[in-house]
């Protein structure tokens, strides 16, 4: 059991789903001798003090599109959902690039039409053919900076992704890369089924504020990172100390560049976090030699 102030989940230690309908739930991936509970000093064996959190968002920030396109490609050729699923989805990206619908709804809708799909089938399947999406070519599409990124921060920070996608690509994409856990929108699981319906969206932007709210209060809020490219990042982005924006949509540079926040490119991006971690061991080396 996972107790949050949003509620108790259930976690499973292999597909991480929770089985139990909470408000807030979300969904924690466990690695050897660490545990998630409430308080500030709560992730065994890790001095929260020296411990920071790092939150990436996944489409266009990590991943050079949106990954749930070539997804449903690779689950239509293997017999998981049928060609209505991919020419729904298809159709939601077109409605996007045309403006006539906005990236939230775009996203709700992508997430209804892909749980719709996926309806009477088991999250254990659904997961696994995720993960060997990633293992055989899909991970090709992950910015070349995604890994060393990840393990420059590794030994400061915990990872965590934060996406309006659904369970098993936060999951799957948390395990390829070794993070310490994720958030992310959740399709509804009855009897180890999926129905076919949203059980909890983070397609909104108020939604992955409101869904990192325990996470802030567990780790510090100094030197915290969080990555994003969309407006649906925005709240995300605001609830930490250095936000990066990768190649952001107009309204989030507006915004980015209102409130000083680091806009840059999947070239440039792993650089300027290298500097702005240099600037922290300055920082302590410094405030250390003040107290000596």
């Amino acid at each position: 059991m996972l107790k949050t102030t949003y509620g108790v989940c259930r976690v499973d230690k292999e597909t991480g789903f929770s089985f139990v309908p909470a408000r807030h739930c979300f969904f924690i991936r466990f690695l050897p001798d660490i545990t998630v509970a409430q308080g500030r000093d709560d992730v065994s064996g890790v001095s929260m003090d020296q411990r920071k959190i790092a939150l990436f968002d996944i489409d266009r920030t990590i991943y050079d599109g949106y990954l749930i396109f070539p997804l449903a490609e690779y689950f239509f050729k293997n017999g998981l959902v049928g060609r209505g699923v991919v020419n729904a989805l298809s159709n939601d990206l077109r409605l996007y690039s045309s403006a006539r619908v906005d990236y939230e709804t775009t996203v709700e809708n992508l997430n209804t039409h892909w749980a719709a799909g996926l309806r009477g089938r088991s999250p254990d399947l659904v997961l696994r053919l995720t993960r060997a999406f990633l293992e055989t070519g899909g991970a090709g599409s992950f910015f070349p900076f995604a890994h060393p990124l990840m393990d420059l921060l590794r030994s400061t920070h915990d990872i965590y992704f934060v996406t309006g996608e659904v369970q098993c690509v936060g999951k799957a994409v948390a395990d390829h890369f070794s993070a310490h856990g994720f958030i992310s929108s959740e399709m509804e699981v009855k009897d180890s089924m999926f129905t076919g319906n949203i059980a909890r969206s983070l397609a909104k932007k108020e939604g992955k504020r409101d869904a990192i709210e325990h996470l802030m209060r567990v780790y510090p809020y100094e030197w915290s990172l969080a990555f994003g490219d969309s407006d649906g990042d925005i709240e995300l982005l605001a609830k930490v100390d250095h936000a990066f924006c990768i190649n952001p949509t107009e309204t989030l540079e507006a915004v980015a560049v209102s409130k000083g926040w680091h806009i840059v490119t999947p070239l440039s991006v792993l650089e300027v976090v290298k500097e702005t971690l240099q600037r922290q061991t300055e920082a302590k080396t410094k405030t250390g030699r003040l107290n000596q």
